[in-house]
Order: structure tokens, then C-alpha cells, then sequence
């Protein structure tokens, strides 16, 4: 089981708009996305090769959305 994604008040604090803070948003939600569809994978006992061709995803997408 992986930790959830936690983002400490300091970290905050070094952006300087909203807009940042949105992103860094965006990409926490992208990881513990990447983070389940990894879990899910191995759970169903399949490959990153078994899972391309389930779901006609390229590879190095598969790859990089569960970096």
C-alpha cells in the first residue's frame, strides 16, 4: 500500500500565485492516479506489455503514468 500524496504548509508557501498552487494540484492528482493504475496492474498479476494491449495505450504512455 503507498502513502497518499501529502503536501506540507511549507511547500505552499514557496508559490506564488494560485495558479502554481493549482498545478502542484494537477500533478499530485496525476501521480496518485499513475500510483493506482500501477497497484490495480499488479494486482491483476499483468504486465506494462499486457496492459498495452488490453487497453491500446502505447507503452511509454503506460510507462510514464506510472513513473
Amino acid at each position: 500500500m503507498t502513502k497518499p500524496n501529502v503536501v506540507k504548509m511549507s511547500e505552499l508557501n514557496r508559490y506564488q500565485t494560485f495558479d502554481d498552487f493549482l498545478n502542484l494540484i494537477k500533478i499530485i492528482n496525476m501521480n496518485s492516479i499513475g500510483t493506482k493504475i500501477l497497484e490495480i496492474r499488479k494486482s491483476k498479476g499483468l504486465t506494462q506489455e499486457e496492459l498495452v494491449e488490453l487497453s491500446k495505450v502505447n507503452l511509454r504512455t503506460i510507462q510514464r503514468i506510472e513513473k
